[in-house]
């Protein structure tokens, strides 16, 4: 029942956001009672600080595959093809009500974004750079810091709201600018390919 609980509230709280959703709809959607979630959570906030280690251990996974499959371009761009489906449906105020409500939950995202995923990106660029991907020269701290910061601006709402920005796009267009920024004619040809691909794929 944890489990399913857990699902179903991340579920709940990805799509509307923390704040829109209330214990007694999760115990709805769940056909049980709120009671029966107290069992297992003492509180909202809580359930909120599992779901995100939860979210947050499952993205890194993901990273870890992906750096052991893909050269770094590919890499780059699959991690987006394969947050998508999640981007199409996630509640762009999810940061933002994260950072103002569940300050421990947003402590908890801070370390993996400043920690684990600060360090991915700069393995990647250093290992694009050693396999001729990336140009030589480039400054790995300072790029490292942009691309992950220019990930994140993607949720700003004062800058790509949301009633006229996609989010996934938003995101999509920011990482092709940012890698057409630092390949070599071997890195571009690998983006020309990724995309020359996603399309045949559209359109069959």
């Amino acid at each position: 029942m944890k489990y399913r609980i857990e699902q179903k509230a991340s579920e709940l709280f990805m799509r509307y956001g923390f704040n829109a959703i209330t214990m007694d709809e999760i115990a709805s959607h769940l056909g049980t009672s709120k009671k029966t979630i107290y069992q297992y959570f003492t509180n909202k906030k809580a359930l909120v600080n599992v779901i995100v280690e939860n979210q947050l251990k499952v993205l890194q996974n993901d990273v870890e595959i992906l750096q052991n499959t893909y050269d770094p371009v590919n890499e780059v761009l699959h991690n987006l093809e394969s947050v998508e489906m999640l981007l199409n449906t996630m509640n762009p105020h999810f940061l933002f009500e994260m950072e103002k409500s569940y300050p421990e939950a947003y402590k908890k995202f801070l370390q993996y974004k400043n920690g684990f995923f600060f360090n991915a990106i700069k393995d990647n660029l250093e290992r694009g750079i050693a396999g001729g991907i990336y140009r030589e020269g480039i400054n790995i701290e300072i790029l490292s810091l942009y691309r992950m910061e220019s990930i994140f601006i993607a949720f700003e709402q004062n800058i790509f709201p949301a009633t006229k920005f996609h989010l996934y796009k938003v995101m999509e267009e920011i990482a092709l600018n940012f890698l057409y920024g630092i390949v070599t004619i071997k890195g571009k040809k690998l983006i020309e390919n990724f995309i020359a691909k996603q399309e045949n794929l559209q359109h069959s």
